[in-house]
């Protein structure tokens, strides 16, 4: 098995093993779980749009921010899971590869469609409610199916128990949900009272197992490969958020810290009814269905893409929005950690950047393609004038400066090439992690053998198993810069989140031959800033540059190794922190180099090796 809560007697059942079969048929969707046409003999979904939103909307908290939960989810990602531009054309792409595949990525993003059998193919057959996304009932409706439901008591009435309708469940992975039949509605209260629907208190709805049943995701088509192109046996890990929570201190009883403790957060008031109807129950501080994530631009996206649905719930949008800046704000520490005075007369500056993951799994985590978070390290003098810059983000083209890269944190996914090599960017055929440096969070320790194969860093290294490290340690140096008078220096170092790039969009665009989603998506990303990378972390420190004891000038250093983005001045011409070209040119460069090469003669100290 892969998912567990370490010491707290949980277990996610059925593991990987659960997708043997589909994994031995081809088939792209599990059979675990309701089925299609799985609610026939049973309450059929409700119209959310309709329905749901009649009682759950409206009001404000404290605060005065809306609170209810038709009014924090209809903003969201989750809301808008089958709307999100670059998820259609990664659907359609997968689509065309391995035609059936759409049904299983479909089953995740509306799990309502799926179970009334419209989630096929590219979603042609999708309604309008199917398009709500992972909406309420997905959530409310869904149970522990190894464990028998009480009888419910509702408008006079009394709808009969459920018998357990699956020993096996709950299952980890690939959106295997099983549907309550009966009209009741499950949530962490016992004294829920609606007109609507009857309600039931059932603390699966809050738990980690349920979240885990669509955040993590293994293909139910290839096995993972390891570095020499060997079947491990294990299906490929396309996501393993859940199992990346479950294998860190977050999880430990007694200290544990669960998905809603940091993706549902609280409305502020001692006395707030998350419904209209006027017997509903008072909480204090409830929490707000807002599911917070990382991905902003989706949300611009979105808005973009349906740009009526954008106006009608801009407010929904931009609290999620808002939220979302405060959930990556808290995501990471970046520190520059001391460092010894420089000599004046130097030509070199080397600091240690640590970068602390204190995020409850991975950082960043989920979908692999194209998200990424990277280290800018700035170097200033005492005026502000920047002396180098590694991790430089060139706005204009929209790329991340290959010659000034310094760290980038990010899975990279693809599918191994008989003849060697690999290609990206095809999810369906996805067997090989190419790349995996997200930083892993406080107290990561997997232990069964597929959790450990299936998380394992790539390109990272951090720290033995038994101790593995939440952070980072990134070694910076600017060499062949000009000499360096006595004073201080500025280090600045900043971690960036972009929740895609332009690698993506593009091939993504380039890929679609069935339809315009690619181009569109391409169209939507050009209109909404290109996904720029957000600022979310940043730290300064003063560095000394002392002169020598003797009153002589310092000898400069070699200059030898890679000096990328380093030593010539830089400018912040991308407008959000993120520093643009390099001004001067090779007259300076010439200049500096001569000066060097003046100090080293003049110097009455040895030089560095």
């Amino acid at each position: 098995m892969i998912g567990f809560r370490r010491g707290a007697g949980l277990i996610f059942a059925c593991g990987w093993m659960g997708l043997g079969a589909a994994l031995a048929g081809a088939a792209p969707v599990a059979v675990e779980g309701t089925q299609p046409g799985g609610l026939a003999g049973g309450t059929p979904p409700a119209d959310v749009a309709s329905k749901c939103s009649s009682c759950h909307a409206g009001g404000s908290d404290q605060d005065g921010k809306t609170f209810r939960p038709w009014d924090t989810w209809s903003g969201t990602m989750m809301a808008n899971a089958t709307r999100d531009p670059l998820f259609l054309a990664a659907l359609t792409v997968s689509e065309q590869d391995v035609p059936g595949s759409g049904a299983y990525c479909l089953r995740c993003h509306t799990p309502k469609g799926f179970v009334k059998g419209h989630a096929t193919g590219t979603g042609a057959a999708l309604d309008a409610d199917d398009n709500q996304g992972v909406e309420c009932e997905a959530c409310h409706r869904s149970v522990d199916g190894s464990k028998a439901q009480p009888a419910v008591d509702h408008d006079g009435a009394t709808i009969a128990a459920l018998a357990a309708l699956d020993a096996r469940a709950p299952y980890l992975g690939n959106a295997r949900l099983v549907w309550d039949p009966r009209d009741v509605r499950h949530g962490p209260r016992a004294d829920a009272d609606s007109p609507a629907h009857a309600a039931a208190a059932n603390s699966f709805t809050s738990s980690a197992a349920l979240c885990g049943q669509c955040h993590e995701l293994w293909s139910p088509l290839r096995n993972l490969l390891d570095a020499a192109g060997k079947d491990t046996g294990y299906p490929f890990p396309l996501d393993t958020t859940t199992t990346e929570w479950a294998s860190s201190e977050y999880a430990l009883p007694g200290t544990t810290k669960s998905c809603i403790d940091c993706h549902m957060t609280t409305a502020r008031g001692d006395s707030l009814a998350l419904s209209t109807y006027p017997s509903a129950m008072r909480r204090a501080n409830p929490r707000m269905h807002l599911f917070v994530g990382g991905n902003e631009w989706g949300l611009d996206a979105v808005q973009m893409a349906f740009p009526e649905l954008g106006a009608e719930r801009s407010a929904a949008f931009e609290a999620a929005r808002e939220a979302t800046r405060a959930m990556l704000a808290s995501a990471v520490k970046v520190e520059v950690l001391p460092a010894g005075a420089v000599q004046a007369g130097g030509s070199e500056v080397t600091v240690t950047v640590r970068v602390t993951n204190l995020a409850g799994h991975k950082f960043p985590s989920g979908y692999a393609d194209g998200r990424r978070a990277f280290l800018q390290v700035e170097l200033q003098d005492d005026k502000g004038q920047t002396l180098g810059l590694l991790g430089r983000y060139d706005a204009t083209a929209a790329r991340l400066d290959p010659t000034a890269e310094l760290r980038v944190w990010e899975a990279v996914h693809a599918e191994h090439l008989a003849g060697g090599g690999h290609i990206e960017w095809h999810i369906a055929k996805n067997d090989t992690v190419v790349k995996d440096t997200r930083i892993p969070p406080a107290g990561f320790h997997p232990t069964s053998a597929a959790a450990i194969a299936m998380t394992a860093a790539v390109g990272a290294d951090f720290g033995p198993l038994d101790a593995i490290r939440n952070h980072d340690d990134v070694p910076v140096r600017f060499q062949s810069l000009s000499p360096l008078p006595a004073g201080s220096l500025q280090i600045t170092a900043r971690v960036f989140y972009q929740s895609t790039t332009r690698e993506f969009v593009e091939a993504l665009a380039a890929a679609n031959t069935t339809d315009d989603r690619g181009v569109r998506l391409r169209e939507i990303w050009e209109k909404t800033g290109r996904a720029a990378p957000r600022l979310i972390a940043t730290a300064s420190s003063a560095l000394p540059v002392a002169a020598p004891a003797d009153g002589g000038r310092d000898a400069a250093g070699d200059g030898a190794g890679n000096d990328a983005g380093a030593g010539t001045p830089a400018d912040a011409g991308c407008g959000c922190g993120i520093a643009g070209e390099a001004r001067g040119g090779w007259a300076a460069g010439a200049l500096a180099l001569l000066l060097v090469g003046w100090q080293r003669r003049r110097s009455r100290k040895s030089p560095r090796p």
